[in-house]
């Protein structure tokens, strides 16, 4: 028999496989462990690897969060300078920074451009390819290597940052979910609505942002007013 839910158990594979590698390692197997019982078990509800999916990418976030910010602040000219020379040992160094001086960018090598794609051969892309990886690689582990040595206290505030934004982020869903109770008309919207606002925690899904919340619940108060209390 086969799983009936093998997409979303592979989306919450997706998600734990997003920590960062700081992120507490038993922590991380428990998660893994009751990964591969859902995926082991034919029976296992399709609600209960979506809260998984929700709580294990909240736990996550702002580990995920605080990597990202050590990244885009440092590592970005690292990985630039990684990637030079994970280049020059593919031996495709010189055709890389030709491109570059004809106006391509680094970023092409991850996004992709017209550019890129007609500038390289399919051999040379797959070179450029695996020096990006390689040089991503080598970047993650430093980053690993300075939030538990000498950058433990930096990481250690922007974890703390990430913390409180997703309280007070959380706070705010909190309140609109509570809207529901209050309209009829517009009860299953609100619950759906919620329920993807805590889906932009998994890492796997578009992130939510306060401004949407906060627009969310000045529409949907302002519609719920219209239509009048339950019971009123």
């Amino acid at each position: 028999m086969e799983h009936p839910y093998p997409f979303t158990v592979d989306l919450l594979k997706q998600v734990i496989g997003k920590a960062p590698v700081f992120f507490p390692a038993h922590r991380k197997k428990e998660m893994e462990d009751l990964c591969e019982k859902f995926k082991d078990d034919k029976g296992s509800s399709l609600a209960d690897i979506e809260k998984a999916i929700v709580d294990f990418g909240r736990e996550i976030w702002p580990y995920r969060k605080s990597f990202w910010s050590i990244h885009d602040t440092d590592g970005k000219p690292k990985e630039e300078q990684y990637l030079r020379e994970e280049a020059k040992k593919e031996g495709i160094m010189k055709k890389y920074e030709e491109f570059l001086q004809k106006g391509g960018k680094h970023e092409d090598l991850k996004n992709g451009s017209q550019q890129f794609e007609s500038f390289f051969s399919p051999e040379e892309k797959g070179a450029l390819i695996r020096a990006r990886l390689q040089a991503h690689t080598r970047l993650v582990g430093e980053i690993h290597d300075l939030c538990g040595g000498d950058r433990m206290n930096e990481c250690t505030i922007y974890f703390a940052r990430y913390k409180h934004e997703q309280a007070e982020l959380d706070q705010l869903i909190a309140v609109f979910r509570t809207l529901a109770e209050k309209t009829k008309k517009y009860r299953d919207e609100i619950l759906n609505r919620s329920h993807v606002f805590e889906s932009g925690w998994s890492g796997v899904e578009r992130e939510t942002t306060r401004t949407e919340v906060e627009a969310a619940i000045e529409y949907y108060d302002a519609m719920r007013k219209s239509e009048g209390f339950i019971g009123k």
